[in-house]
C-alpha cells in the first residue's frame, strides 16, 4: 500500500526512504508571500508555516535530495485565490515544477485549475479535498478538467469511498488516515473545530481530541490500556484506521497523512503503524468486526 506523508524537513527523507516511502507532499511561501499573505492564516496552503518550505532555496535542497532518494514530491497550493494572488502563486508553481523531483499539484481553486490547463501544465494535478469530493460526479467533473487524481472528503467511508474508487481505476485516490490530527471536517482548517471539554477541568482544551488517539500510536500507553481502547467511547471523530480492512489490496489508492504540526518521530511512528496494521491483517484471518473493535491491540501485541 502506498503511504504518502507530508514532508516538512529535508532531514526527514532518509527516514521516510528506509521505511519505503516514494512519495511525500510538501508547502511553499517565500518572503514575499509571507508579507503580503501569511501563511499560517492557510492563505498559501493549509500546511502552515511549521509544514511548509520557507523560500526558494530550502525547497530546493529538499527536491534535490529527494531526487537522489528517488522520491516523488507533490507539492499544495490548497485554497481558494484572490486575483492579487495568482500572479505569486503561478510564478511559484513554474519555480517550483522544474525540480524533476516534483511530479504534481495538490490544489482545488477551480480558477487555478483552468489557468494550469491553459497553459498545458505538463505535470500532475490532483485535487484536494477542498474540491468537496463527495461522490462519483465530483471525479467524473475533476477528471474531464485534467485532474490525475483526487483527494477524497475526510467523512466518506471505506464503502462509499470503494464505490468511487472502482468507477475510476485510472485515477489516483488518496484517502486521509486521520491519527495524525484528528481533524476530519471537510474544509481541514484546525481551530475552534478541536476544542472539546476535558473532563476534569471542565475546560477547553486544544489538545485533548488530537492526544486520545495519538497516545496509542506514539507508544506512550500502557498495553493494558490499549486493551480498553474503543474507539467508539474515546474519539469524537472518525480515524479511518477501518477502512484499511477494505481499501489496502486497492492498487489506486493512497493512503495520506496529515501530519502538519506534529514532529518528525511521530510521522514515522504513524507510518510504522499502518505498515504494521497492514501487515497482520495479511497474516490474520480476521472479520472486519473484530478488526474494528481491537484494530488498537495490533500495535501492542
Amino acid at each position: 500500500m502506498n503511504i504518502l506523508p507530508g514532508l516538512s524537513s529535508s532531514d526527514s527523507i532518509e527516514a521516510f526512504y528506509s521505511k519505503g516511502i516514494k512519495e511525500v507532499y510538501a508547502g511553499f511561501y517565500d518572503s514575499v508571500s509571507e508579507k503580503k499573505w501569511p501563511v499560517a492564516f492557510n492563505t498559501i496552503n493549509r500546511r502552515g508555516e511549521g509544514g511548509s518550505f520557507f523560500g526558494l532555496k530550502a525547497f530546493s535542497a529538499a527536491a534535490v535530495k529527494a531526487e537522489k532518494y528517488g522520491m516523488s514530491v507533490y507539492v499544495v497550493f490548497n485554497v481558494n485565490y484572490t486575483a492579487r494572488q495568482l500572479p505569486w502563486i503561478l510564478k511559484s508553481i513554474k519555480q517550483i515544477s522544474k525540480f524533476p523531483a516534483v511530479k504534481g499539484l495538490i490544489i482545488n481553486d477551480i480558477n487555478l485549475i483552468l489557468l494550469l490547463r491553459r497553459q498545458k501544465y505538463s505535470k500532475k494535478i490532483i485535487i484536494s479535498t477542498l474540491g468537496a469530493n463527495l461522490n462519483a460526479y465530483a471525479a467524473a467533473f475533476y477528471q474531464n478538467l485534467g485532474a490525475s487524481g483526487i483527494v477524497l472528503d475526510r467523512q466518506l467511508t471505506a464503502l462509499e469511498v470503494l464505490s468511487i474508487v472502482k468507477k475510476f481505476p485510472e485515477m489516483r485516490f488518496e484517502v486521509f488516515f486521520l491519527m495524525a490530527d484528528g481533524c476530519f471536517f471537510i474544509d481541514g482548517y484546525c481551530s475552534s473545530l478541536h476544542v472539546q471539554e476535558t473532563d476534569k477541568s471542565k475546560r477547553y482544551d486544544l489538545s485533548v481530541q488530537s492526544t486520545l488517539c495519538m497516545d496509542m500510536f506514539r507508544g506512550l500507553g500502557q498495553k493494558k490500556q490499549a486493551n480498553k481502547f474503543d474507539c467508539k467511547k474515546m474519539l469524537p471523530y472518525k480515524c479511518n484506521i477501518c477502512s484499511l480492512y477494505h481499501l489496502r489490496k486497492l492498487k489506486n489508492i493512497t493512503v495520506k497523512i496529515p501530519n502538519r504540526t506534529i514532529t518528525n518521530s511521530d510521522g514515522i511512528s504513524i507510518i510504522d503503524s499502518v505498515l504494521k496494521i497492514e501487515k497482520e491483517l495479511e497474516k490474520r484471518n480476521i472479520t472486519f468486526e473484530k478488526f474494528r473493535s481491537f484494530c488498537g491491540r495490533f500495535l501492542y501485541e
